[in-house]
């Protein structure tokens, strides 16, 4: 969150034209928040806020503290040491708790198709109601998490993963696109 206090204001100042004159994430909240046709609140901006509660950004001082332990977590006790210390070749676990070790040590990670939910599954709405959060046929992942410049090992695990299972084949998407990413490159060439 502190790079991207940080990230955003340097976004900005790169910028050919800004004609809002937005220079920092603060601003941008402020100009979201207060712009109708931003839509706010539907278009959320609770993690910019999360951003902006830490304080600091990623040249203060307090930032570096974090982000060492933050490795720390990441790698020696998390992915790389689990790998090292229990000689495995990859971590395997629920897509949706996932990303964040990865993120952090910058390591690869590969998700495939697990399972979807039954048929009788009870449709919810996420937050706005703009996406559901849970239903029928909706597809949940596994990932495999590796040490740094693992990815054909973690490209190797997850394919044969998905050829052993074929889980892929049993999601059937609920509306079918019409236009395939083909007929997109072929209208342009």
């Amino acid at each position: 969150m502190a790079d991207f206090v940080t990230d955003v204001a340097k976004y900005f100042s790169e910028l050919t034209v800004n004609p809002y004159n937005i220079t920092s994430l603060a601003e941008l909240q402020k100009f979201t928040q207060g712009t109708p046709m931003e839509d706010w609140p539907e278009r959320d901006t609770q993690i910019w806020q999360d951003a902006l509660d830490l304080g600091y950004d990623n040249t203060s001082p307090e930032f570096w503290s974090n982000y060492t332990a933050d490795l720390y977590y990441g790698g020696l006790l998390g992915i790389t040491g689990a790998i090292k210390n229990m000689s495995l070749d990859a971590l395997i676990m629920p897509t949706t708790f996932s990303s964040m070790l990865p993120a952090i040590i910058g390591a690869p990670i590969v998700t495939v198709p697990l399972g979807r939910y039954p048929d009788n599954t009870t449709v919810v709405a996420n937050q706005f109601g703009t996406l559901n959060a849970t239903g029928p046929n909706l597809p949940f992942g596994i990932a495999f998490l590796g040490e740094h410049f693992s990815e054909e090992k973690l490209t190797s695990m997850a394919y044969a993963f998905e050829q052993r299972t074929k889980v892929r084949n049993t999601i059937k998407p609920y509306i079918e696109p019409k236009t395939e990413l083909v007929d997109i490159v072929n209208k342009k060439t």
